[in-house]
Order: structure tokens, then C-alpha cells, then sequence
């Protein structure tokens, strides 16, 4: 009875997997298990893996995991980013990236989200480029445990196109409040002079030429004018 002499069988699908195994008096026993929802689980688990596969890698958004302030894993859109900022491998800390005004806060809320704490998950910050350009993204994170550890999940996106056309947009309203401004005080100005000449008019009827202010009311009709 040992285990060499064990034989063992399965049905083409893997569903039933059995083990004939030899008896006393020349007899053979038989074992059955079934592990057809063992392998609808593993399945299920095998597409679900192959979908957040492809979603990760084909992603146009930046994701990837920091862990001691360094990068540990990223899609290939993060690691594309990262060669444009100008790191060249994962032994940088992140942060030396960020832009200098907006660095500490940064450092600030990843630290506070490590220990827990809660904070919006999406914000904005600057980034320097290997070429000293400034670049805008919006940042999510999410508190994660990588290989035992604390970690933040985090998705990051170029939005400096973004920003370029909302300050554009911005500029456009102040010159439009300030166009709306300006119209209502012509207006506002305009009703003043009017009421001036009116008044300076009737002066002028009521006078005579040869009055010592003549002259003097007709420069003040035409400088209204």
C-alpha cells in the first residue's frame, strides 16, 4: 500500500479528479473529488487579474505605488512620466520633483494619509521637468499595505493644457468685467457731461457776447463737447 502504487486520473476539463489505489484480495478502491467550483473560482480570479492587468498597463493616467517616499511599482504611462521629469531609476524620492513652492505640502499630506489621517484624495501640484519646465497634474492617492507595509496607491495627471486654458478663460473674464466696468462709467460720465453742456447752453442764450465771461463759458461748451 504505497504511495507508488496509487494511480491517478482527471476529466479532460479538470472538473473531477480521482485516485484508484489497490485493496486487499487483489481488490481497487477509488476516490472522487470534485473541484469543478474550484476551478470556476480560480477562473473567475485568472479574468478578473487579466482585466485590472490591462486596465494598469494600458492606463493613460500615471499609477504607481510610493512607498519611503520612493516609486516601487508603476504602469508604463508612470514610467513614461518619470523619464520625461528626468528620473532615471526608482532610488530618487519622488518629491525632489514636485515644485519647490508646493513641495512641502505635498510631503505634508502624503505623511498625513500614511498615518491614517483623512484627507481629499484629489489636489494639485507643480512638477519640474528634467528641463526645468513647470508642469501642472492632478494627484489621487489612497492608503495601501505593499509587500507588509504602509503605501499610497496613486494616480497623477498631466493637466497643464488644462490649466493653460482655464488661466486664458480667467483672463478673458477680468477683461470682460473690467470692459463692463469701463462701459458703465463712460455711461455714468457721459450723463454728467450732457447735464454740464445743458446747463453751459442756456448760459450762453442768457448772454451776451460782449459779457467779460462769454468766452470763458464757450471754452468750458467745448471742452464738454
Amino acid at each position: 500500500e504505497s504511495e507508488d502504487l496509487f494511480y491517478r486520473a482527471e476529466r479532460i476539463d479538470g472538473s473531477l479528479k480521482s485516485r484508484v489505489f489497490p485493496l486487499r484480495n487483489n481488490r481497487l478502491g477509488v476516490a472522487f473529488e470534485n473541484v469543478s467550483e474550484r476551478i470556476k473560482a480560480q477562473s473567475a480570479l485568472h479574468e478578473s487579474e487579466e482585466k485590472y492587468r490591462l486596465l494598469f498597463e494600458n492606463a493613460s493616467d500615471s499609477i504607481f505605488i510610493i512607498q519611503n517616499n520612493k516609486v516601487k511599482f508603476a504602469n508604463p504611462k508612470a514610467n513614461e512620466f518619470g523619464k520625461f521629469l528626468g528620473i532615471e531609476n526608482g532610488e530618487q524620492s519622488i518629491f525632489d520633483y514636485i515644485h519647490p513652492e508646493d513641495r512641502k505640502t505635498a510631503i505634508e499630506r502624503h505623511q498625513k494619509r500614511l498615518q491614517g489621517n483623512y484627507l481629499p484624495q484629489t489636489y494639485s501640484f507643480r512638477l519640474w521637468t528634467k528641463d526645468k519646465k513647470e508642469i501642472w497634474a492632478d494627484f489621487n492617492a489612497v492608503l495601501i499595505e505593499w509587500e507588509g507595509k504602509p503605501a499610497t496607491l496613486n494616480f497623477l495627471r498631466d493637466v497643464t493644457e488644462k490649466k493653460k486654458l482655464e488661466t486664458q478663460v480667467q483672463k478673458v473674464q477680468r477683461m470682460e468685467a473690467i470692459g463692463t466696468l469701463a462701459g458703465g462709467i463712460a455711461h455714468n460720465f457721459n450723463n454728467l457731461l450732457m447735464g454740464i453742456q445743458s446747463s453751459v447752453s442756456v448760459m450762453l442764450l442768457e448772454m451776451q457776447k460782449n459779457d467779460p465771461n462769454y468766452d470763458k463759458i464757450k471754452s468750458i461748451e467745448r471742452c464738454v463737447k
